[in-house]
């Protein structure tokens, strides 16, 4: 019997969480702020949980899947696209700051031009982990816990800012702020992150919301295209963006036919021949630079 318990559970559970999907998928729903900070609280421990499990199992020693080689093929242009604009960047002296750095996946891009990088995460064992990543390829890093809407950095800290999926779990115009203020002058932010057009790609989000796997917050924070609009009122002009992965959906259907590589050629090819379907896209890519928020009087 306590298997027909657990199933009613789950019913009731998932029959009143598609109601709030519902009001989702009609209009956008607010949320209070402690709703929200209970998500965020949420979200730190599932990340904190899932490293320390990483930590105790060791899996820190096997670190050959690094930056965009850990994705899979099918998805992995747009962030080989990241990561080139970051060593693009990146060079002996330059001071990066990978903003919710998770396990430190993306952290070492910019070592490996000499940049002096420094990682940033809610979760305390992300930053740990991130840190052994960086000693087991030989780049050293420097971390901090802290909060990425409100940095514990001074002013005109770093050249670059880096940030790979991370949008969706943040206030935007707190966190952009806060990337305005730590950024010298003619710095950099580089990002990778999702869009939330997509019907499908929406509903994929909601289903896992349903599963327990991402927070009510955080659907309603993924990026649309009002993001570049933020960029450029909160940091600075976009100097970059390319939009990625339109026709993703089809990835089931290709890749037993075509296999991984041949099918990623083609979606890039179906992204680069169907410009005006970008707000369509999976992924973007951005590079915004810092603008001077001095004011400027005109001679009268």
């Amino acid at each position: 019997m306590y298997w027909i318990k657990s199933v009613c559970d789950w019913r009731v559970s998932s029959f009143g969480r598609g109601r709030q999907l519902l009001s989702l998928f009609n209009k956008p729903t607010d949320m209070s702020l402690d709703a929200i900070s209970k998500d965020k609280n949420k979200e730190k421990q599932r990340y904190d949980n899932r490293a320390a499990k990483a930590l105790s199992e060791e899996k820190c020693k096997t670190f050959e899947n690094l930056g965009a080689t850990g994705v899979p093929e099918v998805i992995r242009t747009p962030y080989l696209i990241y990561e080139k604009q970051i060593q693009n960047f990146s060079k002996k002296e330059v001071q990066i700051l990978d903003l919710c750095c998770g396990c430190g996946v993306f952290s070492l891009v910019g070592g490996r031009g000499g940049a002096s990088i420094t990682v940033t995460d809610i979760a305390l064992h992300n930053v740990e982990l991130a840190l052994l990543r960086g000693k087991h390829h030989g780049i050293s890093l420097s971390g901090k816990v802290g909060d990425a809407e409100g940095l514990q950095f001074e002013d005109n800290s770093f050249d670059i800012v880096t940030c790979a999926g991370s949008l969706s779990y943040l206030d935007h115009r707190k966190v952009f702020t806060e990337i305005h203020r730590i950024l010298k002058e003619e710095g950099v932010f580089i990002c990778v992150d999702s869009l939330n057009h997509n019907p499908i790609y929406r509903f994929n989000r909601w289903i896992h919301y349903l599963l327990g796997d991402r927070t009510k917050s955080t659907l309603l924070r993924m990026p649309t295209m009002r993001v570049f609009d933020d960029f450029e009122r909160e940091i600075g002009p976009v100097v970059c963006r390319s939009f990625h992965g339109i026709f993703s959906f089809l990835i089931p259907l290709l890749k037993p036919l075509l296999g991984a590589s041949t099918t990623r050629r083609v979606l890039d090819y179906l992204d680069l021949s169907f410009p005006a379907l970008r707000n369509q896209a999976f992924k973007f890519v951005a590079v915004v630079k810092k603008k001077s928020k001095t004011l400027q009087l005109k001679p009268s």
